[in-house]
């Protein structure tokens, strides 16, 4: 298994660049055919680990759900931004983005100097001076956690509007294009709150998404 933390402190000098204090932050969504786009930020103000903290993606829901309490009764700041389907099919996904990243850091009333963003989002516009680098998720303990807060909010979302659209099975998928999504939309169509850019092509290049 890679040392991805020894790695990262060879490549920076830790003397300027520090994971402490910093606001990390993290999105959920972006490939979804569904729902919103979610991005967390946290900010943690001090050294201090939380025990388990990782990429949402290496945690079962239970643990997500556990340490995203503990997340939001430990963070001196955390916030969550939005950005809808219809504002995705409107702005494009990228500025739909940059969009939930500036409504998260609006949401925090407090304006950090250090701003850690996964080495994946690459934010060419966004207005804050921020550091990316790949596996910020895995390496720097306020991103893993805006990842596990943004995972979660938009787990609720897709699950309480699933009640909306029993059968789509939202709450089972969460929106992503698995095999039971596509069979839905095979016999249902789309819904509401499907981003229709993403789906344009579905019926005719259906390969094209799985």
């Amino acid at each position: 298994m890679v040392d991805y933390l020894a790695t990262w402190k060879d490549r920076f000098d830790s003397s300027v660049i520090d994971f402490f204090p910093s606001l990390g932050i993290d999105e959920v969504g972006r490939g979804a055919l569904a729902g919103p786009l979610v991005v967390g930020a946290v900010y943690f103000d001090k050294d201090y680990m939380i025990e388990g903290l990782k990429d949402s993606k290496l945690l079962k829901d239970l643990e997500r759900r556990r340490l995203c309490d503990i997340i939001k009764k430990k963070a001196p700041y955390w916030s969550i931004g939005w950005a809808y389907h219809w504002e995705i099919d409107k702005l494009n996904i990228y500025s739909a983005l940059v969009l939930a990243c500036k409504r998260a850091i609006l949401n925090l009333n407090f304006l950090p100097d250090t701003i850690f963003f996964d080495g994946s989002l690459k934010l060419k516009t966004f207005p804050l001076k921020h550091i990316v680098f790949p596996k910020a998720d895995r390496l720097v303990p306020s991103v893993a956690a805006a990842s596990i807060i943004a995972k979660v909010a938009r787990d609720d979302y897709m699950i309480n509007i699933s009640k909306f659209y029993p059968d789509y099975l939202f709450d089972i998928h969460k929106g992503y294009g698995t095999k039971s999504h596509f069979e839905v939309l095979e016999k249902k169509g789309l819904s509401k709150i499907h981003r229709k850019t993403f789906c344009r092509f579905l019926g005719r290049q259906r390969l094209c998404f799985e």
